[in-house]
């Protein structure tokens, strides 16, 4: 549905589109290029397949090499890959490092959970909540809402938060002060 919305905008805006499926793009080795299944080449390209699957494809190498300023025939990717250092839940632990106990941030750690007895482990380039195991007085809670970690990526740990209690601002206030000091 995105792809096509996005198709049919850039051909309203007068440009010309090709549906391509990520196991049909080539790569032609003499003129270092992407090409589609009619040997054209690739100049522009979106993409709703996450960077870090990318990366680990046969082509990944050249996705990478395609990007630069300095490429006789550089592709324009509407996804640019610095947006893969957003999805890296190593950054969580990073900021969490630079920033302690800022009331906008959790604890999180990629070394193990330290002193947290309520916390989650995240995959580091999870996707919609896959992969994420909950644990609860230092166990792990197997309730339907945790899942087997997917990938191979290790897993961050982050400090679990209680969900806002339904009803008055000043009850979320409460909430929160609570959770800020759990936090620390």
């Amino acid at each position: 549905m995105t792809v096509s919305y996005l198709r049919d905008t850039a051909e309203q805006a007068g440009l010309k589109t090709h549906p391509i499926s990520m196991f049909e793009i080539g790569w032609e080795e003499a003129k270092s290029r992407f090409v589609d299944l009619d040997r054209r080449p690739i100049e522009t390209i979106f993409k709703l397949y996450p960077w870090e699957w990318l990366l680990k494809e046969r082509f990944g190498p050249q996705a990478l090499a395609t990007m630069g300023h300095g490429q006789k025939d550089p592709v324009q990717w509407l996804e640019p890959i610095w947006k893969m250092l957003w999805s890296n839940k190593a950054l969580l632990a990073i900021l969490w490092e630079l920033n302690p106990n800022h009331e906008l941030l959790l604890p999180a750690y990629l070394d193990g959970p330290r002193n947290l007895k309520d916390y989650v482990k995240k995959p580091l380039f999870g996707r919609e909540g896959k992969g994420v195991r909950v644990f609860h007085n230092w166990a792990e809670d197997l309730s339907p809402e945790s899942h087997p970690a997917q990938g191979s990526e290790g897993p961050g740990s982050e400090r679990r938060l209680r969900p806002p209690e339904a009803g008055s601002a000043s009850r979320s206030r409460r909430q929160h002060r609570r959770n800020r000091e759990l936090a620390n």
